[in-house]
């Protein structure tokens, strides 16, 4: 069994996941499985993809989204640990060894989260530098909710059997299924977060879903409904955890509402957890979002 399953769903990106998969290959640590799974792309992807069947594993479906494609590559995974890299981000050459590092250090913690740079042009990220490890651990996820951090499906290592347990992503067709995902596992044993060196560069391009999109508004409406429902674990005791860890999406989406002229979502948002903002003493959102709110409807009234 490899110590790591990589997983890269794909869809119309002929492109971009050639650079992508190449970042794979070039890793200083081997023992892994390379699964990419073409989400029924419609363009020259599979024939790009087609190059590389004797280093990598080649997997095909019909359209049904990013979490159905994560879903069946994790099925045919046999890694201990999963890691699913988007399609168009890159992994730096000692990214799988300093992940390697910490699991033997934290003796095997169910999530790993390597640390991120942005990018626009790739030619930066050759100038990003090697570095000896240093991270932080962390009981499980939820105890990291007072220096939360985004779980970047793309530098995160999560065990596999822990993840399918807790029934994967979800398959609908909106934005937040790994978030959610990350929140069902959020008190398995053992966190780590990896300061330095960076192991994953995001690319950020045209393609990338912005803070405002109906998708983000409905992903981030399904976290906030499954908190309510009792979804996610912890109990009464760590409710605070989970609302600092949900609002940390929440906030930027309704804001992002409000730059789109869409207040009506963006203050359904501000309302459902106003009293977890206030809970969490989030006094300068609270505060900020009523002024932004009349700045753009008297700004929206000037231009009529």
């Amino acid at each position: 069994m490899p110590l790591f399953s990589t997983i890269i769903p794909v869809y119309n990106r002929p492109d971009l996941v050639v650079e992508t998969i190449e970042s794979v290959l070039n890793q200083t640590f081997k023992d892994q499985e390379i699964i990419v799974i073409d989400d029924g792309s419609t363009d020259r992807t599979p024939e790009v993809l087609a190059r590389y069947k004797d280093r990598v594993r080649l997997l095909r479906q019909n359209n049904q989204g990013l979490g159905a494609a994560r879903n069946n590559a994790m099925a045919a995974a046999a890694g201990e640990y999963v890691i699913f890299l988007d399609s168009d981000d890159l992994w730096l050459p000692w990214a799988l060894e300093r992940m390697a590092e910490a699991i033997a250090k934290h003796k095997h913690p169910s999530l790993v989260l390597g640390a991120i740079q942005s990018f626009t042009n790739a030619d930066t990220v050759q100038e990003i530098q090697p570095a000896p490890l240093r991270d932080r651990y962390y009981a499980d996820y939820l105890a990291s909710w007072r220096e939360p951090a985004w779980l970047t499906p793309s530098s995160l290592a999560v065990k596999r059997e822990i993840l399918q347990k807790a029934g994967g992503f979800f398959i609908h067709r909106f934005t937040h299924e790994e978030n959610d995902a990350w929140l069902r596992v959020s008190d398995a044993p053992g966190f780590v977060r990896i300061d330095r060196p960076v192991c994953c560069a995001r690319r950020e391009h045209a393609g990338n879903i912005s803070a405002y999109s109906m998708k983000n508004v409905e992903g981030g409406m399904y976290l906030i409904d499954s908190e309510g429902q009792g979804k996610y674990p912890g109990g009464k005791a760590r409710r605070k955890a989970r609302w600092s860890l949900i609002t940390m999406h929440i906030r930027p989406v309704s804001i992002g509402c409000l730059n789109h002229k869409e207040s009506k979502w963006a203050w359904r948002l501000f309302r459902r957890t106003f009293g977890w903002n206030l809970a969490l003493l989030r006094f300068r959102y609270l505060a900020a979002f009523p002024i932004l709110a009349i700045r753009e409807r008297l700004k929206g009234s000037r231009m009529q």
